[in-house]
């Protein structure tokens, strides 16, 4: 992941992201310097490792899969190359308190693609207000 001053970290960010003009040369810059750094990429990977090895998956799978009863709200990019759609259905069955909107035409990187929308919705969501939706990208929220 290092080789060629950290390529793969900003490629991964460039062929996932549908709004390429949110990542320009000065941000990849910030993702790829905090990669190179002593020890940067292992605490990118050791998150995903966690999730394994670390027994986030098993350990939820011992515990039978209690309810979240935190109150959580999930924002999900509908163009997520990582993540498919798909995979938030059903995620209301194990949080009692959960609010998930969706961004059309914004990838994984939800906070990066569409921050207006996003901040707007975080708002609403800790204010105790009614989370808006989300229309197409012209229509997101100021």
């Amino acid at each position: 992941m290092k080789l060629k001053n950290a390529k793969w970290i900003t490629d991964a960010f460039i062929n996932m992201a549908v709004d390429k003009s949110r990542f320009p040369d000065d941000v990849l810059d910030v993702y790829r310097r905090n990669a190179l750094r002593p020890d940067g990429l292992k605490c990118m990977v050791n998150y995903y490792r966690a999730l394994v090895r670390g027994g986030g998956a098993l350990r939820q799978v011992k515990q039978g899969f209690p309810k979240i009863t935190t109150p959580t709200l999930m924002i999900w990019g509908e163009e997520d190359a990582a993540l498919e759609k798909g995979t938030t259905f059903g995620t209301e069955e194990y949080v009692e308190d959960f609010t998930i909107r969706y961004l059309p035409n914004v990838s994984h990187w939800v906070q990066q693609e569409a921050p207006e929308t996003v901040n707007a919705m975080i708002d609403a969501w800790l204010s105790g207000n009614p989370v808006p939706q989300a229309g197409s990208r012209e229509e997101q929220v100021p």
